[in-house]
């Protein structure tokens, strides 16, 4: 499998990575939320809402998409992430299940500028995001979830 990281920039990128983290957020197997903050939140209200906060998030954020690297356009997974003088601030990192296992995450964080040990703020968390931290040293790893709702600036 060779994989390609290259910058998330067309419409059609930011559109799967809007829609990806919004149902992978929102939707887990049981019809329950997968993300403790949305549980008791209506499908409408949450669409529309945390739509607008991946909207705002696209404004100062950078986004890397993997992907095959004979068809650019065949996603394996992306990170929506900021390097601020506070550490690498992670809104999203998400691959297709097909694809766990492969490196994908560990080469889009290498493209990121991360190396072990180094400090990162999760801005969203999921149950399968934590399974698959499990075994890292995280102690340098902290989740702040209203990183999202007030974004650091560009600037």
């Amino acid at each position: 499998m060779s994989i390609l990281i290259r910058p998330g920039q067309s419409p059609d990128d930011l559109f799967y990575v809007k829609q990806q983290m919004l149902a992978s957020l929102y939707y887990h197997k049981d019809g329950i939320s997968n993300c403790w903050q949305n549980k008791g939140i209506s499908r409408p209200v949450f669409m529309t809402e945390h739509g607008a906060v991946v909207d705002e998030l696209f404004k100062v954020a950078e986004v890397l998409m993997a992907a095959d690297s004979e068809s650019p356009e065949s996603y394996y997974g992306f990170l929506m992430f900021q390097q601020t003088i506070e550490g690498l601030i992670v809104h999203y990192a998400y691959t297709k299940k097909v694809f766990w296992k492969n490196g994908v995450q560990r080469k889009l964080f290498a493209k990121a500028g991360y190396k072990d040990g180094d400090k990162v703020i999760m801005t969203h968390l999921t149950k399968k995001g934590m399974d698959a931290l499990k075994g890292r040293d995280l102690s340098k790893w902290t989740h702040n979830p209203y990183l999202a709702y007030f974004p650091v600036s560009k600037n």
